[in-house]
């Protein structure tokens, strides 16, 4: 959509350079989108090459602050005009409309150099497409949050059961075309019933936060680490050799035990853990996998039951 709205923008105006650009929810940094060739040279060697390009020009900073659009035929003659860094295009005719959704700045286009000096028709066509852009960013953004929401759980921020399926299944058809092998951790929280009961609900709810932040702590960000239900979390740990979801298993365990001994903690965590392997000379299916570790997590937790009593 980005580069849509830059070529209507650049041809509706006849302007030599355009620019697109995002301002980040967080960050508030304004990043391009889409940008004309001589724009995207410019970028490319830009020192700092990022989306701080304008950072310091005063027109800019103006729109952002302000809100307002930009008009002028001659911007060394602007009284916001601070002046252009040698490594900079020469800038003749300037049109800057910032888009803007519920009272904040999302976008902005600007337009530049055009084959005739900018008009109130060029600035009413470029208010048209901000507007049009804003509502597809404000949309996009929507959308991008509530599709996170109905795949990550909102208490621990893994992905919850759906988000796993989801993702699990596309990974194991990647593993199976490009042989590559997996280990499928299944991990069941223990005594989350005595935490409750001694210390509240709220207090059951930080120590299902603390083993997600556990199982973050050992395996990777390309992992997939999601919680099915109530105690009981699943972890897709991808190419992983045999032997190493041993040793991953190992480093869980001593995590826990770490956290566990901290004096500032109310209550132990451990978990029950059942480990499968994916092998793609042996494929078996996402449900089959689930099934092989769930069985093996329930002997770790049986063994525990059983164990005798230390005195």
């Amino acid at each position: 959509m980005s580069a849509v709205v830059l070529e209507h923008a650049r041809r509706l105006t006849s302007s030599a350079t355009a620019f697109v650009g995002i301002v980040e929810e967080c960050t508030q940094r304004l990043v391009p989108a889409a940008l004309t060739p001589d724009a995207r040279e410019l970028l490319s060697e830009y020192p700092g090459g990022d989306g701080a390009l304008h950072g310091n020009s005063g027109m800019w900073r103006w729109i952002l602050e302000k809100q307002r659009p930009i008009l002028t035929n001659m911007t060394s003659l602007d009284p916001r005009f601070t002046g252009m860094p040698e490594w900079h295009i020469p800038v003749r005719q300037f049109l800057a409309v910032p888009a803007v959704m519920s009272g904040k700045i999302v976008g902005l286009i600007v337009v530049a150099n055009a084959e005739e000096p900018y008009v109130e028709r060029d600035l009413k066509a470029v208010e048209r497409l901000a507007a049009l852009y804003a509502i597809t960013v404000q949309r996009t953004r929507t959308e991008d949050a509530l599709r996170e929401m109905s795949l990550v759980d909102e208490l621990t921020r893994v992905y919850n059961r759906r988000g796993f399926m989801t993702l699990a299944e596309q990974q194991i058809k990647v593993a199976h075309r490009t042989k590559k092998e997996m280990a499928l951790f299944y991990a069941d929280l223990d005594d989350l019933k005595k935490v409750n009961d001694a210390f509240g609900h709220k207090e059951g709810d930080c120590a299902l936060v603390a083993a997600a932040d556990l199982l973050r702590e050992v395996f990777r960000d390309s992992d997939i680490i999601a919680r099915l239900g109530g105690d009981e979390f699943v972890v897709l740990a991808i190419d992983v050799a045999e032997g190493k979801g041993t040793a991953l298993a190992r480093r869980l365990r001593e995590r826990v035990q770490a956290r566990n001994a901290r004096p500032d903690v109310a209550y132990p965590v451990s978990f029950s853990l059942g480990v499968a392997r994916y092998e793609p000379d042996r494929p078996v299916s996402l449900e089959e996998l689930l099934a092989q570790a769930d069985g093996k997590m329930y002997q770790d937790k049986s063994s525990k039951k059983n164990a005798p009593a230390v005195a």
